[in-house]
């Protein structure tokens, strides 16, 4: 088992045998970091993210989308808690404003990458390998 701390706070752990080990593993090295002194002992882990997918997974473009849906809406309700309860104290809710600018820039985006797309051809001409990458499957 491998294990990597990141310093934005991410880990990764590879050769694992069992989905388990991966959480045991997590909750034995919270209950380390929390007996060091340089960290406060009144340390509250709000989310926890593991994610474990199988290789077979990854070749699922539904798959796919929905995890990164998921991770986009998570990161957005992140910010959202970050920022609104400390801008506005106790009026704070999730209702058409938010959803608007999401929708606003969620259209923007859209709009700039499309139409940098539709101004080159996506295929390179006179490529020898386009179709080798056509048949491809791994």
């Amino acid at each position: 088992m491998n294990v990597k701390l990141f310093n934005n706070g991410k880990i990764q752990i590879t050769g694992l045998k069992k989905p388990t080990q991966g959480i045991d593993l997590i909750n034995t090295l919270l209950d380390y970091f929390k007996d060091i002194d340089m960290i406060d002992n009144d340390l509250h882990i709000v989310t926890h993210e593991l994610v474990l997918i199988n290789s077979d997974y990854k070749r699922l473009p539904w798959f796919i989308v929905m995890a990164g849906v998921v991770i986009l809406i998570g990161h957005y309700v992140d910010i959202f808690v970050m920022i609104m309860p400390a801008t506005v104290v106790d009026r704070w809710f999730f209702g058409l404003p938010e959803i608007s600018a999401l929708a606003l820039f969620s259209g923007l985006f859209m709009l700039i990458v499309f139409y940098s797309l539709s101004k080159a051809p996506l295929l390179a001409k006179g490529n020898p390998y386009i179709k080798e990458s056509e048949n491809f499957h791994y």
